[in-house]
């Protein structure tokens, strides 16, 4: 009887409020200006360190980032590695977790802009994916990095 007394107050209730809003859209957050260079090292940092700290043993609970409304557009910024910058490539992507998401990243690193892919780090944190890879470029030098990391900041986002 109580359960029924409940039911029918939570219909009443919900009848009353009409159906529930609609989730925010997704805005994806980009000025006029690309990052600087020192923006998108932090921010590559910043992912790392998240992938480090995580590394999956946190299980991928975390209420705040589990929430539907917690979607947010892919993040990926690519950065010539400080050590070699004229043939190796930094790349951290946090972007919405779901089965297949790192082989969609390979498949562009690889198959894509023909990286060879040398090292990589994952985590699952909430609902997000966040991994970092350090690819070789196949030919050397410092200007063909930067094109290559500016068509990958573009590139993985489609692939997903």
């Amino acid at each position: 009887m109580r359960l029924a007394l409940l039911l029918l107050f939570f219909a009443h209730a919900v009848a009353e409020r009409g159906p529930p809003p609609p989730p925010p859209p997704v805005v994806e957050l980009q000025s006029r200006n690309p990052p600087s260079a020192e923006r998108k090292g932090a921010t590559l940092r910043a992912l790392r360190q998240v992938v480090r700290q995580n590394g999956g043993a946190s299980g991928g609970a975390n209420p705040v980032s589990d929430s539907p409304a917690a979607a947010a557009a892919p993040t990926v910024v690519a950065l010539p590695d400080p050590d070699a910058p004229d043939r190796l490539l930094l790349v951290a992507c946090d972007v919405g977790d779901r089965p297949g998401v790192m082989r969609d990243i390979s498949d562009v690193l690889a198959a894509r802009l023909s990286l060879q892919v040398r090292y990589s780090e994952a985590a699952v944190v909430g609902q997000r994916s966040i991994t970092f890879w350090r690819c070789e470029v196949p030919v050397r030098g410092a200007d063909r990095v930067a094109d290559v990391a500016k068509r990958a900041e573009a590139m993985i986002p489609e692939g997903l």
